[in-house]
């Protein structure tokens, strides 16, 4: 990791957005440099320990190192590379009766047919929150968890430079997508700026235009039913 970015990415972060959470990153390794590796989540009453709970302690500055053996969640484990993806009866339970996120086996073969499968690049996976971040750090994804201001700034400041592109979700139906895009339009109609830029000012059902950034917003939901 170059240092000289993640000093940089501190101090613009506070200036734009005082006061937001630090992201948190993540890669694989094999060796551990003082990350905790915990143990795995005691059984509770739904059977399972969702990834993102395990990410809390990591939210507030503890790094955790994660593999087949310590994620709490079965579906955690092929969709970090632990292990083979495939559709047993327990996912596919779980998917249709207890999450109801899809309607019928068929829909759920379909996930996994069109879904990429990954490989673990390392013995671990590695979550740390930027400011821990060291030279020896190889950060692969950044992850943020922030209000929809932050959200809609990041958007802009990113696609200012980078082009037009889509506001994606990556877990979640398109209602999901819905509330997230209803929040981005929000915070963008509070900031005078970026509304000034849309022009007309006319939002257009599942698209926002900035045209002044050249910019775009739409609804995409990676994985809807």
């Amino acid at each position: 990791m170059n240092l000289d970015i993640k000093k940089n990415f501190l101090e613009k972060w506070e200036e734009h957005f005082p006061g937001s959470e630090l992201p948190i990153v993540c890669y694989y390794t094999d060796e551990l440099y003082g990350e905790e590796f915990p143990k795995a989540p005691r059984p509770n009453k739904s059977g399972y320990t969702c990834i993102f709970s395990q990410l809390a302690p990591v939210r507030r500055g503890h790094a955790r190192a994660f593999n087949a053996q310590n994620l709490g969640c079965f579906g955690a484990r092929p969709t970090l590379g632990f292990e083979k993806s495939e559709v047993s009866d327990e996912i596919m339970d779980f998917l249709i009766n207890v999450e109801r996120y899809k309607k019928t086996p068929e829909h759920v073969y379909t996930l996994f047919d069109t879904n990429r499968t990954i490989q673990a690049q390392g013995k671990y996976i590695v979550f740390k929150r930027w400011d821990l971040l060291s030279d020896s750090d190889d950060p692969q994804v950044v992850s943020f968890f922030c209000g929809a201001d932050a959200i809609a700034g990041l958007h802009a400041l990113f696609f200012s430079s980078w082009g037009a592109e889509v506001l994606s979700v990556g877990i979640g139906g398109r209602s999901t997508a819905q509330v997230i895009f209803n929040k981005a339009r929000r915070a963008i109609q509070l900031n005078p700026i970026l509304y000034a830029s849309v022009g007309d000012r006319d939002f257009l059902r599942n698209e926002i235009r900035v045209p002044e950034l050249e910019s775009r917003w739409q609804i995409r939901a990676w994985m809807c039913t």
